[in-house]
């Protein structure tokens, strides 16, 4: 059975991109791309209904984390991780998707995400084969950083076949549970995303493209080595600390290969023979391309041995650069980390879509935004 995921539209009544978790088209036809608009008319008289709208920046943290519920039906099968399998579309208890606990009073479903996230909403996929969907009723949602301290975070009255709990503003978790409120009587669903994205930051800058003004040598004392990971190396000799000529307002830079949420900047200076203060009147600029840099922060005088430039509140961009401003000036630091969270624009997931022949493809109405090249039975763009 295929499944068409990740999928973004737009008409006139939703200007906002749109996500299709999974649609069911049977195989054959296979198109792979990154960004894609489908006609409504056309998805609503294939059956499609479900979508999920995405917040900027998120995505399932739950995927393959640790899920457990207040009891099994019938264990070995329908337990708590297939919830968080990634199989969206696999609706019915056949499936060996959905999980399912016995008849008791409030029972639960819960996963552990490993980590704190900020929680923007949570998807629910109900069970829809004979029979059953009915029961999923009376959801009540909650999230917390412990299981000891967990707070109401939406609360559904009724059933649902496809149900997003917006989580507005987001809500700092490692836990997530739903549980149907007051009554007794089985619970199953068939998948549980959470979106979210990370509370805690981490150094996007190792590793990445870097450049500087000048070079004082050739070969070495580069721009890379400021995002090696080398921390600790603060002398010119270890050959992990960049060096520029003496020039007016010399700079680095590091190219982060995309879009982040930076929240700080941490620089480690040069301390061997006295040269530590040449690192002064710092400038820090971020932008999402190097025609638009804005200033992020500013070092007046110097700094001996590290200094953090705080981002607060946090700004997107893809470019970081460090100037030594108003002053003609040797330029040399030892590293650099740019902390950060991921800033995955909705839409830039691929998509597959797979249908039973090329007619039937064309009938659905995607459009893609680059050209595809044929590959036997496979259209790739």
């Amino acid at each position: 059975m295929a499944i068409l995921q990740n999928v973004i539209y737009t008409d006139d009544t939703y200007q906002e991109p749109m996500l299709f978790p999974g649609i069911d088209f049977g195989s054959g036809w296979t198109a792979v791309g990154r960004f894609v608009t489908i006609n409504k008319e056309r998805a609503s008289s294939l059956g499609v209904s479900r979508y999920t709208k995405l917040v900027a920046g998120t995505n399932t943290v739950a995927l393959g984390k640790t899920a457990s519920q207040s009891s099994n039906y019938n264990d070995p099968i329908w337990l708590a991780p297939t919830a968080v399998d990634g199989n969206v579309g696999n609706n019915a208890m056949a499936s060996g998707s959905c999980f399912h606990t016995t008849k008791e009073y409030q029972p639960w479903w819960r996963v552990d995400l490993h980590q704190d996230f900020y929680i923007t909403s949570v998807v629910v996929y109900n069970r829809l084969d004979r029979c059953c969907a009915e029961r999923a009723r009376n959801i009540k949602l909650t999230i917390g950083k412990k299981l000891g301290s967990m707070s109401q975070a939406g609360y559904l009255d009724g059933g649902l076949t496809t149900h997003t709990f917006t989580v507005d503003p987001p809500l700092v978790g490692r836990f997530v549970l739903l549980q149907l409120n007051g009554i007794t009587e089985f619970l199953h669903q068939c998948e549980v995303e959470v979106m979210a994205y990370p509370s805690g930051t981490y150094n996007v800058a190792l590793g990445k493209t870097a450049s500087q003004s000048s070079n004082y040598r050739k070969s070495r004392d580069l721009a890379p080595t400021a995002v090696d990971g080398d921390v600790g190396n603060n002398d010119m000799a270890s050959g992990s600390c960049f060096h520029t000529k003496t020039e007016y307002q010399p700079w680095w830079r590091v190219d982060l290969h995309q879009d982040f949420y930076i929240t700080s900047v941490i620089v480690y200076n040069r301390l061997d023979h006295n040269q530590a203060k040449r690192a002064r009147n710092i400038k820090l600029t971020i932008g999402k391309s190097l025609d638009f840099m804005s200033e992020a922060g500013y070092l007046y005088g110097g700094f001996t041995t590290t200094h953090t430039f705080t981002v607060d509140p946090s700004l997107v961009g893809r470019f970081v650069q460090l100037q030594l401003k108003g002053i003609t000036e040797c330029f040399h630091l030892c590293e650099i980390e740019v902390m950060a969270y991921s800033c995955r624009r909705t839409g830039e997931s691929s998509f597959t879509v797979q249908t039973n022949d090329l007619l039937h493809y064309r009938e659905f109405g995607p459009r893609v935004s680059e050209p595809y090249t044929e590959l036997g039975n496979e259209r790739q763009w």
